[in-house]
């Protein structure tokens, strides 16, 4: 892994597509049940693996986190029973549960880089006084390819990973779209990705 701790952050445990990347996700990363964090479910039921989201409960992060919050997207925003929360009321979430850094935001949802929601986070972590590396969205589309960890992100991209069985992507311009914070990181494991002045 090139970030030293992962984190992940279950937006909608009552979707089952939902559920399924975030064990997908726990798996690729090894992440500990906690630094797994979960909404409550409708039910009321324990998401096994999963931790309750409490106030406070990201105030370990640090810039050499990679936090992972999986959920449904727009180009405007994070959708959690169709309801779309934008950058101001996510940035309020991360507060609320006591974020102060993180290296990498990863958005695992649809379409969350299309526009400019992920400038917009970026632009609201800085005014909560909250720093961040890096914020990274898909721009189509996405899923998880063959229910393994490897993800797919537009039409292009899965005839790509059907070619190759799994083992060749789309460039990132086509994939994501990756947005430079308010605080210069780099992880431990050289990649060309975030060496990159790729403000958008």
């Amino acid at each position: 892994m090139k970030w030293k701790q992962a984190a992940i952050i279950m937006l909608d445990p009552n979707d089952p597509v939902i559920n399924k990347d975030c064990y997908a996700w726990k798996q690729r990363y090894a992440v500990p049940d906690e630094r797994c964090f979960t909404l409550p479910h409708a039910s009321g039921c324990k998401i096994r693996g999963f931790t309750p989201i409490t106030e406070g409960c990201l105030s370990f992060s640090d810039l050499s986190t990679k936090l992972i919050i999986v959920s449904h997207g727009t180009p405007g925003g994070i959708s959690i029973g169709r309801k779309i929360s934008n950058a101001a009321t996510v940035s309020g979430w991360l507060e609320r549960w006591g974020l102060q850094e993180a290296g990498l935001i990863a958005f695992r949802g649809c379409k969350l880089g299309a526009a400019g929601f992920l400038q917009d986070l970026a632009t609201m972590i800085a005014v909560r006084r909250m720093g961040v590396g890096w914020l990274i969205g898909y721009r189509h589309t996405a899923q998880q390819w063959r229910g393994t960890w490897h993800e797919i992100s537009g039409e292009h991209d899965a005839r790509v990973r059907e070619a190759t069985g799994g083992y060749g992507k789309c460039p990132d311009s086509y994939r994501v779209r990756i947005v430079q914070g308010n605080r210069r990181v780099t992880p431990g494991v050289f990649t060309r990705r975030y060496q990159l002045e790729t403000i958008v």
